[in-house]
């Protein structure tokens, strides 16, 4: 699905206003004032301020869409960014309505600062084992990622990528091996994908729905078994004292709407019943 929504965009720390007839690109932090999107009602549009796991970005591009076709009064603010980064944002005040995190971790270090109300569960993913499309290295198995020579990559410390990760190897006892056979920690999991598909490390753990466009012409994803018991869930939630509370509690009542479950499939997520 190629999805360009006319919707207004910030992407750690900067902020993109995406149309149909052009993109202009403004920098700068994200700072606790003179942000001009505070204001929930912006020229009689209700403006919803969405901070989302970058690994969601093509499915919450659809979503967003979506949601504003259903209620022609709103406009979806989305900012994309490692949930990491976004909830260290979120500690430190940044103005958002909606928090949507790819592990219970960084949701439960926001919820701890008081800050979102009770989150929920609207999707789940699942790890695989990414190679090139060429797998140079003979990768087929997560035994390989500690073979001498195989260079892996992974995500960077604190990252949810990296504590499911961390899960995992662990469980198969394979961390410490795989640890000195790691040539880069990325931030994201597109950053791990990407430097993959660059052949810049032969292989990577990354979630299924990741593999999108590019990446998915040019890696190969294989099922690995030992990954069946990691939980891999995506939470949403209300930010407390939002200037968009309401429209922002419509957006995650739209997220549990058949219509938001057919668009997360299409990406590759599993959707919670």
């Amino acid at each position: 699905m190629n999805v360009q929504p006319s919707i207004h965009e910030r992407k750690d720390g900067y902020a993109r206003t995406a149309s149909r007839r052009g993109t202009r690109l403004f920098t700068g932090r994200i700072v606790l004032a003179g942000i001009v999107l505070l204001s929930c009602a912006r020229a009689d549009k209700e403006e919803i301020v969405v901070f989302c796991a970058a690994g969601l970005t093509e499915s919450f591009r659809a979503l967003a869409e979506a949601f504003e076709e259903e209620n022609p009064g709103a406009r979806v603010v989305l900012s994309f960014a490692g949930s990491h980064t976004l909830a260290t944002q979120m500690i430190e005040g940044a103005p958002a309505d909606l928090f949507v995190s790819a592990d219970r971790v960084q949701m439960d270090r926001v919820a701890e600062k008081g800050r979102v109300e009770e989150p929920f569960v609207f999707a789940r993913n699942r790890l695989v084992l990414l190679v090139p499309a060429d797998n140079p290295a003979g990768v087929g198995s997560l035994a390989d990622l500690a073979r001498d020579g195989v260079r892996v990559a992974a995500g960077a410390p604190g990252t949810p990528i990296a504590a499911y990760t961390g899960e995992l190897l662990g469980r198969a006892g394979l961390s410490e091996s795989v640890r000195r056979n790691t040539v880069s920690y990325e931030e994201t999991v597109k950053g791990i994908a990407a430097k993959i598909a660059l052949g810049e490390a032969d292989a990577g753990l990354v979630y299924a729905a990741d593999r999108v466009g590019s990446i998915r012409k040019r890696t190969i994803a294989i099922e690995i078994p030992e990954a069946a018991g990691i939980d891999v869930a995506y939470r949403a939630a209300v930010v407390r004292e939002a200037k968009c509370g309401k429209g922002a509690a419509r957006f995650v009542n739209f997220l549990e709407t058949e219509r938001a479950s057919e668009i997360l499939r299409s990406f590759g997520f599993e959707v919670p019943r």
